[in-house]
């Protein structure tokens, strides 16, 4: 790296390994559709809202990167496939997808994050898009919360836990710092 250059961070986005057992995801009609659901998931239009402006030209230029032979034709199917499926939803006049359940997969755990993610849904243009993302936003923040609220005075830290010796400890971690594991 160059001297004064600072390296970026680079946005990701998680994908669970579950996907391919997904229902949706496995009745997708056809490779094309799973291949086109997995470019939305991480292609470099993505945002961390997880809808973004999408034109068709540009899909097709990034899906004939890796040689594919992508049309006009086969996107615009692969498209509808996964829009029926239920996996995306888009608006035309926007130009807009919206990854549903995003936030699933990329729910915020803290108070800041829950904010900026607050501040993306309301940037996106189309109103539908807008308000599916703000409520699936606001229920994974409920349960996010719900679920850190109830286990408030269950949780025993390892470190303090009588059940549970150091040598146990190590042991299922792979053995003590400094050592092999056998």
């Amino acid at each position: 790296m160059p001297a004064g250059a600072r390296k970026v961070s680079r946005p990701f986005t998680m994908v669970r390994r579950s996907i391919w057992g997904s229902e949706r995801f496995v009745r997708l009609p056809d490779d094309p559709a799973r291949y086109l659901y997995l470019y939305l998931l991480t292609c470099p239009h993505q945002t961390s809202s997880g809808c973004f402006v999408l034109k068709e030209a540009y899909a097709l230029a990034d899906l004939n990167l890796t040689g594919a032979a992508w049309t006009a034709e086969k996107y615009q199917q692969a498209r509808a496939a996964l829009e029926t499926s239920g996996l995306i939803l888009t608006d035309d006049a926007t130009g807009e997808v919206l990854i549903d359940r995003w936030w699933k997969d990329n729910s915020p755990n803290n108070e800041s994050w829950f904010a900026g993610a607050r501040r993306q849904c309301e940037a996106i243009q189309s109103q539908r898009l807008r308000k599916a993302a703000q409520d699936s936003l606001e229920a994974c923040w409920a349960e996010f919360i719900a679920a850190k609220v109830s286990t408030v005075g269950k949780v025993t830290s390892l470190r303090t836990s009588p059940e549970i010796s150091l040598d146990e400890r190590y042991r299922a971690l792979g053995g003590r710092p400094g050592t092999t594991a056998a």
